[in-house]
């Protein structure tokens, strides 16, 4: 029979918390830098005539993909962070509670890790284009 250490369990959960918090923060910091970069390519879209249409297109998707990210996150936030944090909730109240609790907030960061590619393969695409369309110009 194995004896479950209090002192450990506290601390796993306490590290789980921390990790949670560590990870959402990363993220929304690299989302926050990811739509930020999408304003100032504004200014450049307008020049390229007719080919602005792919430049466009690039942008729109980047920046829809970049808002279905930060539902995401905030389904996240709310779903898990704040619950845990704020509300008190723990892994031993309501084992089926938390166990939807959890598959929840992991599909919504899935999905905002997912959408956050997207943003970052349109963003590249875009510039590339730019680029491409640059040198073709001379």
């Amino acid at each position: 029979m194995v004896k479950n250490n209090p002192q450990k369990d506290s601390l796993d959960i306490l590290l789980s918390k921390y990790l949670a918090v560590w990870l959402w923060s990363i993220s929304f910091g690299a989302l926050s830098g990811l739509t930020y970069s999408f304003l100032g390519q504004y200014y450049q879209i307008g020049k390229w005539g007719s080919l602005s249409l792919i430049l466009v297109l690039f942008m729109a998707v980047g920046v829809l993909a970049a808002i279905r990210a930060w539902l995401f996150m905030f389904q996240y936030l709310f779903n898990y962070i704040i619950p845990r944090f704020l509300q008190g909730v723990s892994e031993e109240n309501g084992e089926n509670d938390n166990e939807v609790r959890v598959n929840r907030s992991s599909y919504a960061l899935r999905q905002a890790f997912l959408m956050m590619i997207i943003a970052l393969a349109m963003r590249l695409a875009l510039e590339f284009s730019i680029l491409l369309f640059s040198v073709l110009q001379q």
